[in-house]
């Protein structure tokens, strides 16, 4: 069974993040099943182009950042205050 798109770049993004990092840190990567396809400056700019010529939900955008803290999240309670 093939991987989905999410799960196939974020494991190609741990597993070449020092390489990725020292190239296009800051970065936002363009990514399929390839491996990276292009690198931006915006956000706008990769989902942009991946839906152009990628095609909607073929393709996964990461930023290129080093650490755990570029591939993991902390999601706590959403509360408001009045």
């Amino acid at each position: 069974m093939k991987k989905d798109i999410h799960n196939f770049t974020l494991d190609y993004f741990i597993k070449h993040q020092k390489k990725l990092v020292k190239k296009y840190k800051g970065k936002e990567l363009l990514m399929d099943f390839s491996g990276v396809v292009a690198a931006f400056d915006t956000l706008r700019e990769a989902l942009t182009t991946g839906d152009k010529t990628i095609g909607y939900g073929k393709y996964s955008v990461m930023k290129c950042l080093p650490g755990k803290e570029a591939y993991t999240a902390t999601i706590g309670p959403l509360f408001s205050v009045k």
